[in-house]
């Protein structure tokens, strides 16, 4: 995915480097550093492997998941074949990034075949699903906001919805991903400390985003950094708690 969104975005990084985006300045494809035909290649390694992990995966969900989401991703490089999109930063958003969704469709998938469908509780993998991935989707907004005399012609959601309200939505995303993995986690019987847990490891992003929409900055401006934080700490918590509370069982 992130092969296909570098080599979709060749035109607008020169565009943007050429417009003096500061963002995009030092950009590899802009420099020289990396070529376009290097992209094109690591496209072709990441396709192979992929297939060829893939193609044991069997019938029917795995291998078919794999298939959609493939496909979805593939379709997303050619903008769903409307072009338009590509100057549309909120339709671009809605058609994209909710392919995350389709990705832990195929980690559902690989999981069933593995214990069987009857060990998954639905409501749980849904909330699941929707909490990591509002990680994504937050960490997308957080990185394409800006303070309005930093605006050039880059699209961003600070252009569009007002900084303060893309501020806003970092923090009900972050917080509806927090709720998400707190309900599921208290269904999967992960203990009293993981809420807390969780909480802890947005707190800074929200924080941050809070004091941006206070005290609006530059600087502050910049939540990437703290969205990926989130993102990795939510993860890793969650992992730890789990193996805490159940250990790791190796199977052959």
């Amino acid at each position: 995915m992130r092969v296909y969104d570098e080599l979709k975005d060749l035109e607008t990084d020169q565009r943007m480097a050429l417009a003096g985006d500061p963002r995009y300045l030092g950009r590899p494809i802009v420099t020289g550093r990396v070529r376009a035909a290097d992209l094109v290649a690591l496209r072709w390694v990441v396709t192979g492997a992929l297939l060829a992990i893939n193609a044991g995966l069997g019938m029917p969900w795995p291998l078919a998941m794999f298939v959609v989401v493939f496909v979805t991703m593939w379709a997303s490089f050619h903008w769903f074949f409307w072009p338009p999109m590509r100057d549309r930063l909120l339709v671009s958003f809605a058609t994209h990034n909710p392919i995350g969704l389709l990705v832990y469709g195929y980690f559902t998938a690989i999981y069933a075949r593995e214990h069987r469908a009857g060990a998954i509780d639905l409501r749980e993998a849904i909330l699941l699903a929707l909490g990591y991935w509002l990680t994504i989707a937050v960490w997308e907004i957080a990185r394409k906001i800006r303070i309005p005399e930093d605006e050039t012609a880059y699209a961003t959601y600070s252009k569009i919805l007002g900084y303060r309200a893309a501020g806003a939505v970092v923090i009900a995303g972050t917080l509806l991903s927090v709720t998400s993995l707190s309900i599921a986690g208290a269904r999967a019987g992960l203990g009293p400390a993981y809420t807390p847990c969780v909480c802890a490891t947005a707190l800074p992003l929200v924080v941050r985003a809070a004091h941006f929409i206070a005290a609006p900055t530059s600087a502050r401006a910049n939540l990437r950094g703290f969205a990926e934080v989130y993102a990795g700490l939510v993860t890793l918590v969650s992992l730890l708690i789990v193996v805490a509370r159940h250990g790791i069982a190796v199977t052959s």
